[in-house]
């Protein structure tokens, strides 16, 4: 950020994952305890210096580089370290995680460190699997250290498990430990969805997730991150981008050495894992802030960052200026050590939705003229490190401010783009079109009407944006929707309805759904319309650009089965629905009669799809076999028409693996057989049905969609 000509401006997002202060009181944007000038508490962010807008450097995408593995001895029985164990139980819940505690006494200059001392938690899954878990050092001394254990089982089942220590390249293991998995109803960790959507993320489960929510970039005065998650949640925000905050200082920062990590830090940043977990918020944190990689004075503390940076000759890091960090291999393989430690102590929690490297990581090539070539191989070698120490395979970006780096973006590691929009929301549809080209999901990390604070618009206006924002975000093919700004300015003045009003309607989208498309609709000049298509209906958005009311007119929606569909308006900024009405698509084609929009009003439309009975498969059952659900009275009939006198057996599950029924069917002397299952109420969604012929076994997906 800079300071210039009496105003702020705004400069680059700081990190989360490296920092965390719970304590309250004002804050200065950099997090210092410094007060603002006028010595109250103010709203926000600076806004952007106006750089160039740079070109790409044009390069060949970069793929991931593989990561050397380093050969391993077994240590001697005279040089083995003695490891005790210490779980925290012998059982957890499916997507639960299982903290275990390590003592030893281990030789180490830097615990830290991985070329001097690794620590990790190997597992065997019930299926074979072998999953390796990064430890980090908790406390204690060489002669008697602790280190801890985090890890979330993702099967269920029985698992064996062992500690291992690295040390002057021979391993020394605990003895075998077991840990028995119980099904959950958890959905697990967010990833890309597998079928190529860019709507929404898919968790483990096969459930997907669209986040809705907003950017809480660090604490200050009476917005502490308990507040904040509390507000969220009791408005139903479900995703939140963090900054530098929760707190003062970084995990390296505080102990002023590179490849050193402050522990009261690292303590209080456990305390917001969990506070998310139980505000039910899913976190993108940023994991480095780009100010702290430039050379020039910062108008906010009148400091030059890069001489109290760690990695910098300054403090005595490695790096000469900001381009050596970016190049340097002495600063990656400090850098990598941050990440296994970042991954081991918090990579654990499936609230971690998304690891965010920098925040407006094009800073550094407008005010460091570090090559674009630069950052992006950076990106690409930190991010094949940090996806080959992750076990849980988390989602991987980084973001710009005003730029796009074709290098960058092309990256097979990077999952999705990102940039920051300030100004009116109707910019959106623009920046979608301009990214398509990457083939990725984009996502708008940050925006509102104004970058330079919020006194250039009314407090209205800056809402209406918030609302258009999250709105216009909903109908288009992102799974995030925009994440706004100003998040204090917007609590003091109420906008936070505006988020559950949008979850309200979009649970109705992902509901009992599997796929979510954008399909073509039409109203009359001036009236922007969107609409989505998804397994329970179509759903519709109304804009209003006009400056009077637009009454009696038709929207005509394309895409439709041809079957009965109960529709119901939807109040955008009020929520609740309106009065169900009968509509019959045909030929593909809705239309239906809305009487009145308000001026520069906007409202959503519902059409539920009432076919009585769904049965739907991913791929067909084993020949002979049919299956059909009726919502009506929750039950599931599994039907056989062929004879065999081979023993048959089914098992349906849902998506956390919990048994719904199973039995046998007896083909011996019938050649048809039907068994009804009577489902538990309200059991729409993804299942797992397992047929079996004699020793010829069959699990297809079945999505049961009642209507």
């Amino acid at each position: 950020m800079r300071f210039l000509g009496g105003r702020f401006f705004r400069f680059g997002a700081l990190s989360i994952v490296c920092v965390l202060s719970l304590a309250a009181g004002t804050r200065a944007q950099d997090g210092s305890d410094r007060l603002y000038p006028d010595g109250s508490e103010k709203y926000g962010k600076p806004a952007p210096v106006a750089g160039p807008e740079l070109p790409p450097t044009p390069v060949t995408p970069v793929e991931p580089l593989a990561q050397p593995i380093p050969a391993l001895r077994k240590a001697s029985a005279a040089s083995a370290i003695a490891i005790e164990v210490k779980p925290a139980s012998a059982a957890v819940d499916r997507y639960k995680p299982l903290f275990a505690t390590i003592t030893m006494a281990v030789n180490y200059s830097n615990p830290f460190d991985q070329t001097d001392v690794k620590v990790d938690l190997v597992a065997t899954s019930p299926t074979g699997k072998s999953i390796t878990v990064p430890c980090f050092w908790k406390g204690g001394t060489t002669a008697s250290s602790t280190w801890e254990a985090r890890w979330t089982p993702r099967e269920v089942g029985a698992y064996t498990y062992k500690i291992t220590c690295l040390k002057a390249g021979e391993t020394s293991t605990s003895a075998e430990q077991s840990l028995t998995v119980n099904p959950s109803n958890l959905d697990g960790f967010l990833h890309m969805d597998s079928t190529g959507s860019f709507f929404h993320f898919r968790f483990d489960s096969g459930k997907p997730f669209r986040g809705v929510g907003e950017n809480f970039g660090w604490e200050g005065g009476k917005y502490t991150f308990e507040v904040m998650f509390a507000l969220l949640k009791q408005n139903g925000a479900n995703f939140v981008r963090t900054w530098k905050g929760p707190g003062s200082f970084y995990l390296e920062q505080g102990t002023g050495k590179a490849g050193w990590y402050q522990q009261d830090t690292a303590n209080r940043l456990d305390k917001t894992m969990n506070l998310a977990e139980a505000s039910g918020l899913y976190m993108m944190p940023t994991l480095d802030p780009v100010i702290e990689y430039q050379t020039g004075v910062d108008g906010w503390s009148g400091e030059i960052k890069w001489q109290k940076n760690p990695y910098g000759t300054y403090k005595g890091g490695p790096c000469n200026g900001p381009l050596d960090f970016f190049n340097g291999q002495k600063a990656r393989d400090i850098y990598k050590n941050r990440l296994r430690y970042t991954v081991a102590r918090w990579g654990y929690s499936p609230y971690v939705a998304v690891w965010e490297f920098f925040n407006e990581v094009d800073w550094a090539n407008i005010t460091e003229k570090v090559p674009t070539a630069d950052i992006a191989a950076w990106h690409n070698y930190m991010a094949s490190y940090l996806r080959s120490i992750d076990p849980y395979n988390h989602i991987v970006t980084t973001s710009l401010s005003h730029s796009d780096f074709s290098d960058l973006w092309s990256l097979k590691n990077m999952d999705f783009t990102q940039r920051h929009i300030y100004g009116s929301m109707d910019q959106l549809i623009g920046f979608q079109t301009q990214y398509a080209k990457y083939n990725k999901p984009f996502v708008s990390g940050e925006f509102s009407l104004d970058y330079r604070g919020v006194t250039q618009h009314t407090p209205a206006e800056y809402g209406k944006e918030v609302h258009m924002g999250i709105w216009r975000g909903m109908f288009m093919n992102t799974p995030i929707t925009p994440l706004t700004w100003w998040w204090d300015f917007h609590a003091d003045n109420g906008h936070y309805f505006h988020f559950l009003h949008a979850r309200e309607f979009m649970d109705k989208v992902l509901e009992g759904t599997q796929a979510i498309a954008n399909v073509d609709a039409t109203a009359p000049g001036n009236v922007e319309v969107r609409a989505l298509k998804s397994d329970r209906g179509m759903f519709v958005w109304l804009n209003n650009k006009n400056a009077s009311a637009q009454t009696n007119f038709q929207v005509k929606v394309t895409g439709a089965a041809n079957v009965a569909y109960e529709w119901r308006s939807f109040d955008n900024w009020k929520g609740g629905f309106g009065t169900p009405a009968t509509i019959t698509a045909s030929g593909g084609t809705m239309t239906v009669a809305v009487p009145t929009l308000a001026a520069y009003g906007d409202m959503a439309l519902w059409f539920a799809d009432k076919t009585p009975v769904v049965a739907a498969a991913r791929r067909e059952l084993p020949q002979g076999f049919r299956v059909a659900f009726d919502p009506a009275s929750d039950r599931l009939t599994v039907s056989a028409g062929f004879r065999t006198a081979a023993p048959v057996r089914y098992l349906l599950a849902d998506a956390s693996g919990r048994a719904l029924a199973q039995g046998s069917l007896d083909l011996s002397a019938a050649a048809g057989v039907s068994r009804v299952l009577q489902l538990p109420s309200h059991r729409s969604g993804l299942h797992y049905l397992k047929v079996s012929v004699g020793e010829r076994a069959v699990t297809r997906t079945v999505l049961l969609s009642p209507r």
